[in-house]
């Protein structure tokens, strides 16, 4: 018994060829939309964690400030001053119990923009003789960097770019704009006397 084969057209040969390539396409482009959205999420989150470890660890760092200068016997713990063109600021802390014995309790320390464009922290040692640094990056790719402070002059409370006299601020104010996006933070200073009553920093 003899079966008869039909042979394949083309146009079906052609037709097949298309839905093929369709789906294909279909199924890569949902790839690449599933990677995109993956991408972004990840930046996002990394991004979110970068700020957030920024925030605590300038925080905690300047409620030691006054320990610190006390350690210390510096009567200007916190100022303003250029690096490399750029804003910078310095200020005395107390790191704390540390691995390395020579970054461990009272340091100086800058807040600045290094060479890579990152906004870095800067600790060195109080001891002239011993010459080294220590240095930690917080956020990646930031320009833009400003700095000011929430000073009382005369009875009116304002910000500031610069810092006069020893006295600590009510607050520190810290710009920046990161990957097109513009961030501040504000961080509380210990104070010996309280803000008046009715003066919210704008």
């Amino acid at each position: 018994m003899r079966f008869s084969k039909k042979p394949y057209l083309l146009l079906e040969v052609c037709i097949a060829l298309s839905l093929s390539g369709l789906l294909l396409a279909t199924l890569l482009s949902s790839y690449v939309s599933f990677y995109q959205i993956d991408h972004k999420m990840r930046r996002a989150r990394h991004f979110s964690l970068e700020r957030s470890f920024f925030a605590n660890t300038v925080q905690g760092l300047m409620f030691t400030i006054p320990k610190a200068a006390q350690e210390m016997g510096v009567e200007r713990s916190m100022y303003s001053y250029d690096h490399r063109g750029r804003q910078a600021l310095f200020f005395v802390c107390d790191a704390g119990v540390q691995p390395s014995p020579t970054f461990s309790g009272p340091l100086f320390a800058s807040l600045l923009l290094d060479e890579k464009s990152n906004l870095s922290l800067v600790f060195w040692p109080s001891d002239e003789k011993t010459q080294v640094v220590r240095t930690t990056p917080l956020i990646e790719r930031v320009s833009d960097l400003k700095i000011t402070f929430f000073v009382e002059e005369e009875g009116a409370f304002f910000w500031s770019k610069e810092l006069k006299g020893s006295a600590l601020p009510s607050m520190l104010r810290i710009s920046f704009v990161q990957e097109k996006e513009a961030r501040t933070f504000a961080f509380f200073l210990p104070v010996v006397e309280p803000l008046p009553q009715g003066v919210i920093p704008a």
